[in-house]
């Protein structure tokens, strides 16, 4: 067993055995994840929570299976209480007795052998990936970890870990897929109410006037004067505060609720507009993008606890293959290898004969988001594979590199006439999206650019933006 102690300079965690060697520091960023692939576990000073989670994140956001996965145990003096901390390690130990993790190591190791190597699609499928590895390695259940600094209020660290704090909601839309796809499974833990323009959490929920939307009010008691069944507001019986009450209809003193009168609703007064009404509407205003919205408008979503299934073991031994039935009816529509080829074999036409053709992409850049508002696959792809066939020719060759990049060639076609098809694509899509999700701004990019005898679809699809 060989395992790196990493400490902060002057610790008072520095006894060591010929297993354990140390590695100390007096700045976190002084720490290269790659020093660590010879040892086979880590033991991290979490005293610095602050420097032990800068460490935690760059060895769980590393690309190698030997070292996102390697085994972490936490020492501190005064214990570890961060919850994110303990949920990107493998729990905390006590330094006097490290042989004892002896087998909790080989355990890992052992599950982590049996991992094959693979390739992603996309930056949603490598995050996934890096989900359900942990959690098969791990042999754990996935908690939500309440979290102030998130923009939900709730975090799930294995994946919130390779996110920024304003794209913390796309963490939902990656959970979302591996449980529709019957990767992992849910256990209810709470509901939570998101803005529909920025998904933030951070919402103040407010009474507002029907009329104008705004929310300064002045809310009284309307009375109900038994004697004359005169109804009014509370301030018609009182000509000043503290005053006695005195009916304004037949001006007799009204003293004793229930023998007088009684309180049977409430009246509000918008001091803006001066709208008067008794049933003010609720409003959610957003601090993090100033969205006011009705709170019927806000995006409802469930966060729970969640296990891999017998689907997600497998899944993340030898890869996930995410079902794409319905983009296949495309007419057209090829693998990615194959389009390669055609690709590959079109350059090399080029360069004896001068042709037109063309390669294009459609990337919809935040098509993940609406996954957090509920969308389901089923629900939204049949109708844009139908804008599909309607903007394209038999002829024009299709593949996709994800749910969200598609790619084109089309043959025989100068730059001008291909860029027809695709931006009346892009245009189409735009008005589903507009038409079937309010408050939902799509974000949708295209290149076009035609086929020459330097032409790399490798550095062509390299140049899209991951999602």
């Amino acid at each position: 067993m060989s395992i790196s102690k990493i400490i902060r300079e002057g610790s008072s965690f520095n006894n060591s055995n010929e297993e354990v060697e140390l590695v100390s520091f007096s700045e976190p960023d002084e720490i290269n994840a790659q020093t660590f692939i010879k040892y086979n576990g880590v033991v991290l000073d979490a005293t610095d929570t602050d420097a032990a989670r800068v460490i935690l994140k760059r060895l769980r956001t590393f690309d190698l299976n030997n070292i996102y996965l390697k085994p972490v145990f936490l020492i501190s003096h005064e214990g570890v209480k961060d919850a994110s901390l303990l949920a990107l390690s493998d729990g905390e130990i006590d330094p006097a007795v490290m042989s004892k993790i002896g087998y909790r190591m080989k355990n890992l190791q052992d599950r982590i052998s049996r991992l094959e190597l693979i390739k992603t699609e996309s930056f949603e499928m490598y995050v996934m990936m890096k989900m359900l590895r942990f959690l098969y390695t791990r042999e754990m259940v996935m908690e939500p970890v309440l979290d102030s600094c998130s923009r939900v209020g709730y975090s799930f660290p294995l994946v919130s870990v390779n996110f920024d704090r304003e794209d913390q909601h796309r963490v939902f839309s990656i959970i979302d897929m591996a449980e529709h796809e019957t990767l992992i499974e849910g256990t209810f833990v709470d509901r939570i109410h998101l803005c529909d323009k920025c998904f933030s959490g951070f919402l103040n929920f407010r009474e507002a006037c029907p009329k104008c939307g705004g929310p300064n009010l002045k809310t009284e008691d309307l009375v109900h004067h038994f004697t004359c069944a005169y109804v009014g507001p509370e301030s018609d019986f009182r000509k000043q505060e503290g005053a006695d009450m005195i009916c304004p209809k037949c001006g007799r003193l009204v003293r004793h609720i229930g023998v007088d009168y009684d309180k049977p609703a409430t009246l509000n007064f918008c001091n803006t507009c001066n709208e008067k009404f008794q049933d003010p509407k609720v409003r959610a205003f957003c601090f993090n993008c100033k969205n006011d919205t009705l709170v019927e408008n806000l995006i409802e979503k469930d966060v729970k606890s969640y296990r891999l299934t017998s689907k997600g073991e497998h899944a993340a031994i030898y890869g996930v293959t995410i079902s794409m039935k319905d983009v296949i009816r495309i007419p057209g529509l090829v693998d990615m290898g194959i389009f390669n080829k055609y690709i590959e074999y079109e350059v090399e036409r080029f360069k004896r004969v001068a042709r037109n053709g063309c390669v294009a992409h459609l990337h919809f850049v935040n098509f993940y988001d609406l996954y957090v508002r509920g969308v389901t696959r089923e629900k939204i792809f049949p109708e844009i594979i139908e804008i599909i066939k309607g903007s394209i020719r038999p002829s024009d060759m299709i593949s996709y590199l994800d749910e969200a990049t598609l790619l084109f060639f089309f043959t025989d076609t100068p730059l001008e006439a291909a860029s027809i098809p695709v931006e009346r694509l892009k245009a189409n899509l735009l008005k589903l999206i507009h038409d079937n999700f309010t408050g939902f701004e799509p974000k949708i990019e295209t290149e076009i650019v035609p086929i020459s005898g330097e032409f790399s679809l490798d550095a062509f699809v390299g140049k899209i933006a991951p999602p």
